[in-house]
C-alpha cells in the first residue's frame, strides 16, 4: 500500500484555494538509471490530504524499487517533490515456487531461493537399546525442488541416548552428529505443501536416515559394553498442519513412544 500525506496547510493557495490535481508516483527499478512515471492518483475528494494506491508486484518488480512522490498543481509549473527526499524503498523477494514476499529493505542482499530454516526434535524410547530415550536434535534446511515439487532438506542432526536410571548407566556415541542426505532410499525426506481443493492446505514434514555408529555403555561393576550399529534408520525431523500461508511452520506432538517438535520459518 502506497500512501501520499499532505500537510493540511500546504494545500490552499492564495486566491486559489485547494491547488492540487494530482500525485505522481515515479520508480526506479534496480538496473534503471532513472525514474519513470509508475503511477498517477487524481484528487478524489475536496480539500484531499491523503492519496494512497495499491501495488502487487509480479516477477518483474523482484529487487529493490525506489519510489518517488511528486505533486502536480493546479498552476502550470512543474511538478513539486512532497519532501526535499521522498524517496522510500522497498525489496521485492522472490520464491521459486512461484510466490512472491514483499520486505522493507534491509541490509540483506535479495534472495529467490525458496526455503524453510528451522529447527526439529524427534525423542524415542528403544527398549531395544535398554535406554530411557533416544534423542535427535536436527538443523534443516528445506529447499524448494521444482522438478519434484516439494522441499528437499540440508543440514545436520545430532544424536544421543538417554541414560538408564535403573541400572545407572551411561551411553556415548561415535559419530554423535550426522550430516543431512537425502535418502531415496527409505523414500524422499521431504516438507511438502498439499493443495488438492478437496480439503483445506495443510503441510507435511518427514526426515528421515540410515546412520551408522558406535555406542559404548558404561555401567557401574561392569565392562563398557560396545555395540556397532550398522544401517539403523533414524527419524530426524517429523510434524504436519494446516497451511494459511503463514511463514512459520511449529508444532509438537507426543504420542507416548514418540514425542515431536518443530519450527521452520521462511527467512
Amino acid at each position: 500500500n502506497l500512501t501520499v500525506d499532505l500537510a493540511p496547510a500546504s494545500i490552499d493557495y492564495f486566491l486559489l484555494g485547494y491547488n492540487l490535481e494530482s500525485i505522481e508516483l515515479y520508480r526506479r527499478l534496480e538496473g534503471q538509471s532513472d525514474y519513470r512515471l509508475f503511477r498517477s492518483i487524481p484528487v478524489s475528494a475536496s480539500a484531499q490530504t491523503r492519496f494512497q494506491e495499491q501495488w502487487t508486484p509480479t516477477e518483474a518488480d523482484v529487487g529493490i524499487n525506489e519510489f518517488a512522490a511528486f505533486v502536480k498543481t493546479r498552476m502550470p509549473v512543474v511538478e513539486l517533490e512532497i519532501a526535499p527526499n521522498s524517496i522510500t524503498k522497498v525489496d521485492v523477494k522472490c520464491f521459486s515456487a512461484g510466490s512472491l514476499r514483499v520486505v522493507a529493505l534491509t541490509p540483506a542482499a535479495a534472495s529467490c531461493t525458496d526455503s524453510w530454516v528451522g529447527t526439529a526434535s524427534v525423542v524415542s524410547r528403544y527398549p531395544v537399546f535398554l535406554t530411557d530415550d533416544m534423542t535427535v536434535t536436527s538443523r534443516v534446511t528445506w529447499t524448494y525442488d521444482a522438478a519434484k515439487l516439494h522441499y528437499t532438506p540440508s543440514g545436520s542432526f545430532d544424536l544421543a541416548f538417554g541414560p538408564t536410571p535403573a541400572e545407572n548407566c551411561t551411553s556415548s556415541i561415535t559419530p554423535s552428529t550426522f550430516t543431512i542426505v537425502n535418502d531415496p532410499a527409505r523414500g524422499e525426506s521431504r516438507l511438502q505443501i498439499i493443495d488438492d481443493q478437496f480439503n483445506p492446505p495443510s503441510y507435511l514434514i518427514t526426515g528421515g536416515q540410515f546412520v551408522d555408529f558406535t555406542r559404548s555403555l558404561s555401567c557401574p561393576g561392569k565392562p563398557v559394553k560396545v555395540t556397532a550399529v550398522k544401517g539403523f534408520l533414524l527419524m530426524y525431523a517429523g510434524g504436519s498442519g494446516l497451511y494459511t500461508g503463514q511463514t512459520r511452520l511449529s508444532g509438537s506432538t507426543d504420542d507416548g513412544l514418540v514425542k515431536s517438535s518443530w519450527d521452520f520459518s521462511r527467512p
